[in-house]
């Protein structure tokens, strides 16, 4: 059935130097190449036996690879399958009651974590307990490598996710446990046929919370971390503040401890063509095309300052469950959905909207980044904001922060006609970036995703195939200013607020676009005013307003007919019909 070697490998001699040292490589005797690399210890005294151990039809197994919350599922599935026996699980400790099959006993189903945040809980679990001594560094290359205790982790997940839907078989995320606990408890209740009241499942969503588990005696191993402390591990070992079996549970802290290089990820480029240069200015300039390598279709033009100031800040950067970001390609409605998000997510706060700039309410994520002559940092002044935190960008999907995908905060995107909005980015570039060319050349630049952020399709299509997900708002522009009311709504719900019909009456009155043109803390014209003059250039309001004219149509009497027969092709991009994707008009 099996055959066992040595387990060869850079990174083996490294790794095994901790407690569990002879590592072995467990090879399954087909053509799968499946194998696993486990302590010698456990191929001689345990694996015949485990093996062919008896099973029980009311058995119960939680299987995991280490370190994707096999603590908390064990606790979890143990208080369901016992009546919620709270005194049993106080007064026995959770490997007596959930014995660890490796180690003598027994253990099963299925919760997996990210890749990256087990690779990290995994190395801080080899340093405190199997005592290893070796770099991080040393240590990821030996997971990525499948060099370490219990790989491959790809092969392990994938295994039960093909057999996912069998009838005994429950299949979950850590992910979804930390963001809906009482969903997951109550997915584990109807797999083990149990049936419990709300007031009882909230009590144990408590028992279970990150808080009380790491507090809980029995379920911490405190009785093994201290016989480790006192027989093992050196004074200095033992002084670590870190020590603890149940270390943060977090989603997405692996972020802290490992940062991507960009420079792998993306190819930057200058296109050789004379457009692009004839729109480049001042404020904006020496534009590039970031490219994914591994995806070249896959491209958004940036000014270079941006690469070597933001990117890899950006897409390393920390992001919280209860941050809100308004996504949009520019001047499709940011700073409306701003306040509307702002006012609905603060208690409809006027004080504070009426005395706070909305620019420090809401910070522009790349802002430092994209205006040559600007030397901010706002990735280090996110850092510094209270909680929640509220951030508007236009970066498209690829650019924005990895962990975005993994905490999966609340993310509103707004999108709007690409006639409208290259009428309106015109203007915005005129007076606020000092462009100096003629509208016609502008214009072929949009249609020919030349332009600053472009292109403006796939920013919209990529956010459009993921609207469906429960954190993401999709908002046409079009339907806020057709039905504001609605769309309040629409966005009270996803926010999960409540708000009277007078209150909702009140803020789409706060939200009108006079309301909004005449308020000095939303509508940017002090800043606009500030920055202009900054550049040497002279600023009318007489002329232009940062929120200008906020129409749906409005182009049709500013485009020629041939800029407006180049932006008509444009918005009808083949690819949308492929996704039922329509700008609206």
């Amino acid at each position: 059935m099996f055959t066992v070697e040595r387990a060869a490998g850079e990174y083996i001699e490294e790794v095994e130097k901790s407690r569990t040292y002879g590592y072995v490589k467990v090879n399954a005797n087909d053509e799968s190449g499946k194998f696993c690399v486990i302590p010698k210890k456990m191929a001689d005294q345990y694996l015949k036996k485990i093996k062919e151990m008896e099973i029980y039809e009311d058995d119960l197994w939680i299987v995991t690879f280490p370190k994707c919350g096999t603590t908390w599922t064990q606790e979890m599935l143990w208080m369901l399958n016992n009546n919620l026996n709270y005194e049993g699980s106080k007064n026995k400790n959770l490997d007596d009651r959930f014995p660890f099959i490796e180690d003598g006993g027994v253990m099963i189903e299925s919760s997996e974590d990210s890749f990256e945040d087990a690779a990290i809980s995994f190395y801080h679990h080899y340093r405190h307990l199997h005592l290893y001594t070796g770099t991080k560094e040393t240590f990821l290359k030996a997971f990525l490598n499948n060099q370490i205790l219990f790989a491959p982790f790809n092969p392990h997940v994938l295994e039960f996710w093909k057999i996912r839907d069998q009838q005994n078989i429950l299949f979950l995320f850590y992910e979804d446990m930390k963001r809906n606990l009482d969903q997951e408890v109550k997915k584990a209740m109807k797999f083990l046929s149990k049936n419990y009241s709300q007031d009882k499942i909230d009590k144990l969503c408590d028992h279970l919370s990150f808080d009380s588990m790491k507090k809980n005696p029995s379920c911490n191993i405190e009785k093994h971390v201290k016989h480790l402390k006192e027989t093992r591990m050196t004074d200095e070992q033992a002084k670590q503040e870190d020590f603890c079996f149940i270390r943060k549970g977090q989603v997405g802290s692996y972020k802290a401890r490992l940062t991507k290089n960009t420079s792998k990820m993306f190819r930057i480029e200058k296109p050789e063509d004379e457009l692009l240069r004839k729109v480049e200015t001042k404020v904006i300039a020496d534009l590039v095309k970031i490219s994914l390598k591994d995806d070249p279709s896959k491209f958004c033009v940036m000014p270079r300052k941006f690469t070597e100031k933001d990117l890899e800040k950006i897409k390393n950067m920390e992001i919280f469950e209860d941050d809100i970001f308004v996504i949009t390609f520019p001047k499709c409605g940011t700073t409306w959905t701003e306040e509307m998000a702002w006012m609905l997510n603060n208690d409809l706060d006027y004080e504070t909207s009426m005395n706070v700039k909305l620019t420090e309410r809401f910070p522009f994520l790349e802002w430092g980044g994209i205006i040559q002559h600007l030397d901010v940092d706002r990735i280090e002044t996110l850092k510094k904001l209270p909680r929640p935190r509220h951030i508007n960008t236009h970066l498209p999907i690829f650019l924005l922060p990895d962990q975005l995908w993994t905490v999966k905060p609340k993310i509103i995107y707004v999108t709007r006609n690409p006639k409208d909005a290259a009428v309106s980015w015109f203007h915005h570039h005129r007076h606020f970036h000092q462009y100096q060319g003629t509208k016609e050349d502008f214009m072929e630049a949009f249609s020919k995703d030349l332009m600053f952020f472009s292109p403006m399709n796939r920013h919209v299509l990529d956010f459009f195939k993921i609207r469906d997900e429960p954190n993401i708002l999709f908002l046409f522009f079009e339907d806020m200013k057709r039905n504001l009311e609605q769309e309040v709504r629409k966005t009270m719900k996803f926010l999960n607020k409540n708000y009277s019909q007078d209150q909702i009456d009140k803020l789409c009155i706060h939200l009108s676009f006079d309301s909004i043109k005449k308020n000095k803390t939303v509508n940017k014209n002090e800043e606009l005013e500030s920055f202009v003059t900054s550049v040497g250039g002279k600023y009318d309001p007489n002329v232009y307003t940062f929120i200008r004219k906020g129409q749906v149509g409005g182009y049709k009497e500013e485009l020629s007919i041939k800029e407006n027969e180049m932006l008509d092709q444009y918005g009808k991009d083949p690819e949308f019909k492929d996704f039922g994707f329509e700008y609206k008009f």
